[in-house]
């Protein structure tokens, strides 16, 4: 059975996930409310003849002020609840904005990483060795208890930033690896594509910048150092034959 906490982050997440929706319905809602009002508004005023002024001491001037200010009463609810869609639709938007930088599969595969190095330096504490520069005393049954908690909740999270991933890739997403290159190959990141000299388990060796040039190779390098690039920052991939027939297009 999860503890509190690992049950604490599904509900926070979903909690997240709904949030845009909310918004949404709300921002309808009032949007609805405001219309409603306009129209109760002009259906009001359509009873009066135009330019009809209050015609004091005649017999329709009591229910000629009531009718003018209910019309004034609907105009101003029409008008407060169309700023509260407005308002709702902006939160909505950015609800759902802020939930598509939060599930970004650059952005989750290098927060499974720091998921991952936390639950390997909470495994040590468990067994009694340091970890994060210090070390917890496991005999004492607090301070396991404790540790249990948070290794919990961390193998929760990896377990639901992992499914996002897969979600990402069953949506066509590409997520790039070791597998995907060879030395010679062309790697594109932060716009820019560089030749790749090695590749790594985590990452790709490639030739030092400067990063002012859309093409990175031992032709154009100016650095003398090499430098690597993490498989989440990689977002394409061309054979060296492929970039010398772009190359060759340019010229």
């Amino acid at each position: 059975m999860r503890n509190d906490i690992a049950h604490g982050f599904d509900e926070a997440e979903a909690d997240r996930e709904a949030r845009a929706e909310r918004f949404g319905e709300r921002a309808d809602r009032a949007a609805g409310a405001s219309k409603a009002a306009f129209a109760q508004a002009r259906r009001i005023g359509s009873a009066i003849p135009f330019g009809q002024p209050v015609l004091v001491g005649h017999h329709s001037e009591r229910r000629h002020r009531r009718d003018l200010a209910r019309i004034d009463s609907s105009m101003r609810k029409g008008v407060e609840q169309d700023k509260r869609a407005e308002h709702y639709t902006h939160r909505a938007a950015a609800a759902a904005s802020y939930e598509q930088h939060r599930k970004d599969p650059a952005r989750t595969l290098r927060r499974l990483k720091e998921l991952q190095a936390t639950l390997r330096g909470l495994e040590k504490l468990l067994a009694g060795e340091p970890a994060f520069g210090s070390s917890w005393d496991i005999t004492k049954p607090e301070n396991v208890a404790e540790l249990t908690r948070r290794h919990t909740g961390t193998a929760e999270e990896i377990t639901h930033w992992r499914a996002v991933i897969a979600k990402a890739e069953a949506d066509g997403v590409k997520l790039w690896s070791a597998a995907d290159f060879t030395q010679g190959d062309y790697a594109r990141s932060r716009g820019r594509w560089y030749e790749v000299l090695r590749v790594n388990r985590a990452s790709l060796t490639v030739f030092g910048g400067p990063d002012i040039q859309p093409v990175i190779d031992r032709s154009t390098r100016t650095y003398s150092w090499d430098d690597r690039i993490p498989y989440d920052e990689i977002t394409g991939r061309m054979s060296a034959q492929d970039m010398t027939a772009r190359l060759a297009a340019r010229s």
